[in-house]
């Protein structure tokens, strides 16, 4: 139980600090930052409740005041940008990339071994 609540804790300063990177500011004002990919490697690591609680705790501290969101953003002022669904994004991020890879996949081979055939018979000219 400890374990789970510190990697949770981890993830949620991991994707602080991804908000360190300079954001890609669009046109029309929205920024794509490294944020997003933190939220779904936490998903990916700690699973869809795991990575979805790490995302949890990481907005709790946004709206309690910290910096933590790109260019230094936090408090509740952050919820009423026109970049909040970035934000409150990021739980059903997490939460439903771990549930991509919590799920088997329904069939005898891999997508690695897939990719791995099409590459072999581009470059080795192997028939698969």
């Amino acid at each position: 139980m400890e374990r789970n609540i510190a990697q949770i804790a981890l993830f949620a300063a991991m994707v602080a600090a991804l908000g360190v990177v300079p954001p890609i500011t669009l046109g029309f004002g929205v920024p794509i930052s490294a944020q997003s990919m933190g939220a779904m490697l936490a998903g990916v690591v700690l699973g869809a409740r795991g990575g979805a609680a790490s995302m949890g705790l990481f907005l709790l501290l946004v709206a309690l005041g910290l910096p933590l969101l790109s260019g230094g953003r936090g408090g509740l002022g952050v919820f009423a940008a026109p970049t909040t669904g970035f934000a409150l994004g990021f739980m059903p991020a997490a939460f439903v990339t771990g549930l991509i890879v919590e799920q088997p996949l329904n069939r005898p081979r891999s997508i690695i071994g897939d990719e791995v055939g099409v590459c072999k018979a581009k470059v080795g000219h192997v028939r698969t």
